[in-house]
């Protein structure tokens, strides 16, 4: 195939969509995806869409340790596509840890607030109000900033915070995922943006030198090798689980991994895939004793923050379809299966969710674990999940120290 690009960009989710975009102003790049566009998904682009499109525009897979279901997008503009749709701005603490200038962090916070998100003021609804105020009264403290803010400013003091979110899911109005950034100027960026949907990246591909020059890729039009441009650069935006994987396959990983599946090595490197954390969060229905205005929209738009955990409310329909996403974890080890999701979620597009209810979605998060996984391959076919594994155990007799202090 003709050298075209200056770079290329493997994964069309939040990080991969803004990255692409950006790299387009600078020359002809080629971002690759493995899913559709969100605009196949009409449940993407409403507030009662959500989270049904996450069971549906996701790929599951099944934690070897806990037993836990978890996966990836497969979706133009990945979890920003499918998730919550909520902005918050990180910590400072965080990216000063990590050596960088505050001053271009919030100016790229400020690029994204101003093309995604919303401050969606209509999200002050009795129903998110009642929960606002019980957190207030079990001591939590209201943080008055602009949406989306309240972890950044630096004067919050307190370890219990009620904080308000932007959103990419205004309640009037349609999703506004990160693929947003680049949609609307592919007519107006000198051609310099090119799209595959539908692809994916089999390997990375390197020269004598052991420099990246291109990319594998299988798409619906058969098997294909792309090139960049002398000078060109290769970026692999492909999340958590798909990373490590396509790193190893493309011969950088364990030495031992590469040896197994037969992947000539290009790097060794026995970091690839550890270190993983894998944020457990859990969802519940709490009855309420009367409908309550706004209960059939809001998502995520005020949390409940401290330092370990991070808690909020979705509409009353969310219920059904988060037993779904759950993947059956709170069912015995045993039914924790690829069946069990089918069902559920076949039942549920079947038949639907039946009667209304007056139930609230509560949905709980960590946000500082302890516990460290890893990402390892199942074969050297690019088509296989990769094996993940959370740092758990199915039995309490086997948690390490850092899996008790999660647990508590």
């Amino acid at each position: 195939m003709a050298v075209n690009y200056d770079f290329i960009v493997i994964g069309g989710g939040s990080s991969g969509s803004a990255l692409a975009s950006n790299l387009a102003t600078k020359g002809p790049t080629l971002l690759i995806e493995r899913g559709a566009n969100h605009t196949a998904y009409p449940q993407s682009s409403v507030r009662q869409g959500w989270p049904q499109i996450t069971a549906i525009a996701w790929d599951h897979i099944q934690n070897r340790g806990s037993g836990h279901w978890t996966g990836t997008a497969n979706i133009l503009g990945g979890g920003s596509a499918l998730n919550g749709a909520v902005c918050w701005r990180g910590e400072r603490s965080i990216f000063e840890s990590l050596g960088f200038e505050l001053a271009s962090v919030e100016s790229a916070f400020e690029m994204l607030e101003d093309r995604l998100c919303t401050a969606n003021d209509d999200a002050d609804t009795e129903y998110m109000n009642a929960f606002r105020s019980a957190w207030e009264e079990h001591g939590y403290e209201p943080i008055d900033s602009a949406p989306g803010l309240s972890s950044w400013v630096e004067n919050v003091t307190s370890v219990t915070t009620i904080q308000r979110a932007r959103t990419l899911l205004p309640i009037t109005g349609t999703r506004q995922p990160a693929s947003d950034l680049f949609e609307d100027d592919l007519l107006r960026n000198d051609g310099n943006l090119t799209v595959f949907l539908l692809t994916k990246a089999k390997r990375v591909l390197f020269n004598d030198n052991k420099v990246a020059i291109g990319v594998e890729i299988n798409s619906p039009s058969g098997d294909a090798s792309i090139y960049i441009r002398n000078g060109g650069k290769v970026f692999l935006n492909t999340g958590a689980y798909e990373t490590p994987k396509l790193l190893m396959l493309s011969g950088i990983g364990p030495d031992n991994t590469l040896a197994k599946y037969g992947i000539p090595k290009v790097y060794g490197n026995n970091a690839v895939g550890q270190n993983l954390i894998d944020r457990k969060e859990a969802s519940i229905g709490i009855p309420t004793l009367k409908s309550l205005e706004g209960s059939d929209i809001g998502v995520l738009d005020y949390a409940a923050i401290s330092n370990d955990y991070w808690a909020s409310i979705a509409h009353t329909h969310a219920f059904a379809w988060g037993n779904v996403i759950q993947g059956c974890g709170v069912c015995d080890v045993k039914h924790r299966t690829p069946a069990c999701i089918e069902q559920m979620l076949g039942a549920l597009l079947f038949y639907g969710m039946g009667r209304d209810s007056n139930i609230a979605f509560y949905y709980v998060a960590q946000r500082r674990p302890l516990t460290r996984g890893n990402v390892t391959l199942a074969s050297a076919d690019f088509r296989d999940p990769p094996i993940v594994h959370d740092g758990w155990s199915m039995e309490y007799e086997e948690l390490t120290a850092s899996n008790k202090h999660d647990l508590d």
